[in-house]
């Protein structure tokens, strides 16, 4: 394996990654050796610097927060299962991928994103990121904020982005969500567009209501290609908010090689303000992951990466980048027919 020479990394939440074994599921250049020996570096590196604590932020104390119930329940191992932390009754409870799985779907309805027209098709792995600034035209892509306990007591708040995929629900990175090191956050707050919208926020919390949901791949097995989480509010927001369809590609050529966007809230900015990443699809990896070239930073994680050429349908969801071999890629789940089954269920996604 070369030697990783800049640990400059994006996206994940004061985690240890455990080792997961990866293997290329094509050779499609003569790349992907090393693309190989990236992503096995991507998944045991320790990825610690990554979330604006607690001291970048102006913290209130919470008010009477009370510890979930979790209800026990045993099921077959499946990467595939999910916890459901439903805010409404304070009960965190486990279900078998059984309850959600539907072979037939491969997509869901959404409304086109307007797009801003100046953009910069620079694939040398700078950073190709431009501002947004007429956010109001961008509410479907969102803000998050997570507030957790650390392990002294004293509250830590993560940063993240996520994408409105139905009148109510919010798909995001799993880590923006659940920390392995604190869990389930206490209170979430979204805000469509960022704090430079006129949106509300939206936030959920016990009493509020609100369901959060993610696969235990991620919260059980801290596995990579597993890292995606819903949202879904009690309310349905406003129709300017708008929301990304899904699609899941199962030809690789409609992925590989194609140019791509991606949206999100990077902490190396002014804090809140909205990017437009633009890369390009360089490598698939078994049926889950894509690698994508562009300059990212904590913050995006969650960030709804879909085609240039098709705005309106979500391909990926941002999980984090680094450096290799002085060069910069980023990592995404690749949207499946199971990952979109799960929208359905639990995001309110409508089917295409």
């Amino acid at each position: 394996m070369k030697t990783i020479k800049h640990l400059l990394v994006a996206g994940f939440a004061c985690i240890m990654l455990l080792s997961l074994s990866i293997v290329a599921s094509a050779n499609y250049d003569d790349r992907s050796t090393n693309f190989q020996d990236f992503m096995e570096s991507f998944e045991i590196a320790p990825l610690e610097d990554q979330i604006a604590m607690r001291e970048n932020f102006n913290v209130e104390e919470p008010i009477n927060v009370v510890k979930p119930i979790i209800v026990a329940t045993e099921l077959p191992s499946d990467p595939r299962n999910v916890e459901v932390y439903d805010f409404n009754t304070n009960v965190i409870t486990t279900y078998p991928y059984s309850d959600y799985e539907d072979k037939t779907i491969t997509g869901t309805v959404g409304s086109p994103l307007k797009d801003s027209s100046d953009a910069t098709n620079l694939y040398a792995n700078g950073d190709t990121r431009i501002q947004i600034t007429n956010v109001n035209s961008y509410k479907k892509v969102v803000y998050i904020l997570s507030y957790y306990y650390d392990k002294d007591g004293k509250p830590v708040i993560h940063q993240g982005s996520g994408a409105a995929i139905s009148k109510t629900g919010i798909l995001t990175a799993g880590h923006a969500i659940y920390d392995h090191s604190f869990g389930w956050p206490y209170k979430v707050e979204v805000i469509p567009g960022g704090p430079n919208s006129n949106a509300a926020t939206y936030t959920m919390y016990p009493g509020r209501g609100g369901v959060m949901t993610c696969p235990t791949g991620w919260t059980q097995e801290k596995r990579t290609d597993y890292d995606y989480a819903v949202l879904n509010f009690n309310n349905e927001f406003p129709t300017g908010v708008g929301h990304f369809g899904t699609r899941a590609y199962f030809n690789d050529s409609d992925l590989l090689y194609k140019d791509v966007y991606h949206y999100g809230f990077p902490g190396d900015k002014v804090r809140g303000t909205l990017w437009r990443l633009s890369g390009r699809i360089e490598n698939l990896y078994e049926t889950r992951q894509f690698i994508y070239t562009g300059y990212s930073n904590s913050g995006e994680s969650g960030a709804p990466i879909v085609r240039q050429s098709d705005t309106e349908y979500i391909v990926g969801v941002y999980s984090g980048g680094r450096y290799y071999d002085d060069e910069y890629y980023n990592v995404a789940v690749r949207i499946t027919d199971d990952l979109i089954s799960f929208l359905v269920k639990y995001g309110g996604a409508e089917r295409a």
